[in-house]
């Protein structure tokens, strides 16, 4: 399992985020990916983090710059094999890693 810091790109503050960023992007961070991501048992599972009534987030156009969304990058995923999941509680996150991670029902408790 590993994280996308994609987040890091929307938050710049700083001048010294603002060269991170631009460091992320030179090494080929996009946008719209989701934030979790894992290989199990030949399954490729993408996992996204939303707080309260967040959105997956979709194509757009600002400042004549293309920002790619979640729902389509989700989308094209699963077009290719992935499971998505989508979570917004700490419950549900973990719901999400025991399905994952240990399928069988009588592990999950």
């Amino acid at each position: 399992m590993w994280a996308v810091p994609n987040g890091a790109i929307g938050r710049i503050i700083t001048l010294k985020d603002q060269v991170q960023a631009n460091k992320m992007k030179a090494t080929g961070l996009l946008e719209g990916v989701w934030d979790l991501h894992c290989f199990h048992f030949g399954k490729y599972h993408i996992i996204e983090t939303k707080i309260g009534n967040n959105q997956l987030s979709v194509d757009r156009i600002e400042n004549n710059k293309k920002h790619f969304g979640q729902k389509e990058w989700g989308e094209l995923m699963a077009k290719h094999g992935a499971i998505r999941h989508i979570y917004r509680t700490l419950e549900e996150g973990q719901q999400i890693y025991r399905s994952i991670f240990f399928p069988n029902p009588a592990q999950n408790t």
